[in-house]
């Protein structure tokens, strides 16, 4: 039991749980997309800054372009897994993010 928790009054506390890699590597991933989402807009260049409207025709292919800069992430995943694992789940959680701009429905 967590002693200060006790005194405040709350209860036992949280129990932790020790994060996986894989854990990391979607929560990282997660926030990855999210901030993709919040700076380089949506789809159809909505709230696209001019300078990546004129390199990248969506988005999407900006996401694509900026995880490629990333050559120690790429090796160290292509070694470990055979692909670049980061860079799959940052753009399947965007694909996802952005399925649910556009419907309205969480994925």
């Amino acid at each position: 039991m967590n002693p200060a928790s006790l005194r405040l009054g709350l209860g036992p506390g949280m129990l932790w749980v020790q994060p996986t890699p894989a854990s990391l590597l979607e929560t990282a991933s997660f926030f990855t997309a999210d901030f993709f989402h919040l700076h380089l807009g949506q789809e159809e260049g909505d709230r696209q800054p001019r300078p990546h409207t004129r390199a990248f025709p969506n988005p999407r292919q900006a996401v694509d372009y900026i995880m490629d800069t990333f050559p120690i992430v790429k090796y160290k995943d292509e070694e470990k897994y055979s692909d670049y694992r980061a860079e799959l789940l940052t753009l399947d959680i965007y694909d996802r993010m952005q399925e649910a701009i556009a419907t309205g429905w969480p994925c």
